[in-house]
């Protein structure tokens, strides 16, 4: 095992901790936490839009979101995490972005809570 493990770091230039982490199945990094991908350009633009259009200067949409398509009713909706912390319920309203992006998770909702949704609609 130990031949294995030093011809692999002289053909591959991979350290031996390294080849025996992948040899024992272990990961190859070592953390307590989970992190989110975050792409910080869409809220830039955004920010950046509504900056230009309160100075009166001409506004020229640059639009580089990734928006996610979800067929709702038979209808296509577009959904993007910008839109989802721009659009954030009022209880959350003075959350600041890291803290949504961190503490945020989205879920699908039950049937029951959906129906129960769909009541509360209707009711208003």
């Amino acid at each position: 095992m130990i031949q294995l493990v030093n011809s692999l770091t002289v053909q591959a230039e991979i350290g031996a901790p390294m080849a025996s982490l992948y040899l024992l199945g272990h990961d190859d990094h070592y953390t307590s936490h989970t992190f989110k991908s975050f792409f910080w350009k869409p809220y830039v633009n955004e920010a950046r839009q509504a900056w230009e259009a309160s100075q009166g200067e001409d506004v020229e949409a640059e639009r580089l979101d990734r928006v996610i398509v979800e067929k709702v009713n038979d209808k296509l909706v577009g959904i993007t995490p910008v839109l989802d912390y721009i659009y954030r319920p009022s209880i959350y309203k003075e959350t600041c972005l890291y803290d949504w992006i961190h503490l945020s998770t989205k879920k699908k909702m039950g049937k029951a809570a959906l129906s129960m949704l769909k009541e509360t609609m209707h009711s208003l």
